[in-house]
């Protein structure tokens, strides 16, 4: 009976290593990043699923595949369908 309860733990905390780890990659952190917090999301379990919930979303990714450019005027990650800045309200054509 306890080998299966201990089975039922690694299944969760497994599962949140994983939805950790998918939360970091939707907000664009490298590779290795998204290893670190799979295995934070492991260890903590939920908590570490509330604390990636909270990181910062990093534009270098998106900047570099092409989803998102920056602002001529205030530099700040818009999209690259924006005419407008929505932080500076500058107009982003040339």
């Amino acid at each position: 009976m306890e080998n299966s309860s201990w089975f039922f733990y690694f299944i969760i905390w497994f599962i949140c290593g994983l939805i950790t780890r998918t939360i970091v990659k939707n907000k664009g952190y490298t590779k290795n990043q998204q290893i670190f917090w799979g295995i934070v999301g492991f260890l903590l379990g939920l908590i570490g699923i509330l604390v990636t919930l909270f990181l910062p979303k990093k534009t270098e990714g998106f900047i570099e595949s092409g989803e998102m450019m920056l602002c001529p005027k205030c530099r700040q990650p818009i999209s690259v369908d924006a005419s407008v800045c929505r932080y500076c309200r500058s107009s982003t054509t040339i």
